[in-house]
C-alpha cells in the first residue's frame, strides 16, 4: 500500500511475526544530517564591475532547506542592498557590478530536522 511504501522509502522497517503469525513491521524514520558540497577553489578571484555566482548544493534527508547566505559572518539582506542587482535563486546567489565592497568570506548554512551545516568560499576582488 502507500503508506507502507512510504514508509519503506524513508525509513529503517523491520519486519517480524507474533504469535498468530501477523506480520507486524515497526518504522522509524530515517535521518540524514545536511551536508553540503560548494564547489571552490582556494579563492574565488573575480574583477571589478563583473558578476559573481556562488553555488551551494546541499544533501540529506529530509532535504535540506536554505537557512541564509552570509558574508564575513554578517547575514544578506538581500532587500537592504537594492542598489545593487543580487538574487538568491535557488542553490545560487548572484551578484552584478562587483565592487571591492564585495570581496570576503561568503558562507550558505542549510539545515534540517537531523541538524545545520554550512559551507564558505573566499572571494577577492581584483583591479581590472
Amino acid at each position: 500500500d502507500q503508506l507502507g511504501a512510504s514508509c519503506k522509502s524513508r525509513a529503517s522497517c523491520k519486519g517480524f511475526f507474533t504469535q498468530n503469525y501477523t506480520k507486524v513491521e515497526h518504522c522509524q524514520p530515517f535521518f540524514q544530517p545536511p551536508t553540503i558540497n560548494m564547489p571552490k577553489l582556494k579563492d574565488k578571484k573575480i574583477v571589478v564591475g563583473s558578476t559573481l555566482i556562488l553555488e551551494c548544493y546541499p544533501f540529506g534527508l529530509p532535504i535540506p532547506e536554505l537557512v541564509r547566505w552570509e558574508r564575513n559572518r554578517q547575514e544578506l539582506d538581500l532587500n537592504e542592498l537594492g542598489k545593487k542587482s543580487w538574487s538568491e535563486v535557488g542553490n545560487k546567489i548572484t551578484i552584478t557590478k562587483v565592487t571591492k565592497f564585495d570581496e570576503g568570506t561568503y558562507r550558505c548554512v542549510y539545515e534540517n530536522a537531523a541538524g545545520m551545516t554550512s559551507d564558505s568560499q573566499d572571494v577577492i576582488v581584483q583591479a581590472p
